[in-house]
């Protein structure tokens, strides 16, 4: 058995962009988001997502940018009734 290791590097004009927590996660809400059910809720206390994906209502709070903050996510599953 051979063990290989192969290097590679980036290229000249490959560009390292960073991205805020925030924008991280409505990236992520977006992708996930089903008929249009994202809403967001901005004040000085952080941020506020609220999306339903599936039968799952989700909240994601973030309170700032820096490693201080709290990230915090909550799930509730609907209920569905006919």
């Amino acid at each position: 058995m051979t063990n290989t290791t192969a290097e590679s590097t980036l290229p000249d004009n490959f560009t390292s962009t960073e991205i805020s927590h925030k924008e991280a996660i409505e990236t992520v809400i977006d992708s996930l988001q089903q008929n249009d059910s994202a809403m967001v809720h901005h004040d000085d206390q952080g941020y506020l997502w609220k999306f339903k994906y599936g039968s799952v209502q989700t909240y994601v709070q973030l309170t700032g940018e820096t490693e201080e903050d709290l990230l915090i996510e909550t799930y509730g599953v609907s209920t569905v009734t006919n």
